[in-house]
């Protein structure tokens, strides 16, 4: 099946493996779920709220006059 070498070899990535997705996935998965849902102060889940958060940030006049400038700031550089 598989070699002395390639067993010892995904021993050592294992750790490193591990770390990059407690660091890296596990962050991302959190903050979609988070946006779907209302959280209180505490960062508890209170409630599944499904898009509303979505639609709240589409009628905010700020957000699009925020996302502008930082359009015009990843263009511009």
């Amino acid at each position: 099946m598989y070699s002395k070498n390639a067993r010892l070899a995904y021993l050592f990535i294992a750790p490193s493996s591990i770390l990059f997705f407690g660091f890296v996935f596990y962050p991302i998965l959190k903050t979609i779920v988070w946006s779907f849902c209302q959280i209180n102060l505490n960062g508890q889940i209170t409630e599944f709220i499904g898009f509303a958060n979505f639609i709240h940030l589409a009628h905010d006049t700020i957000f699009w006059q925020v996302f502008r400038q930082t359009l015009i700031w990843v263009i511009s550089c």
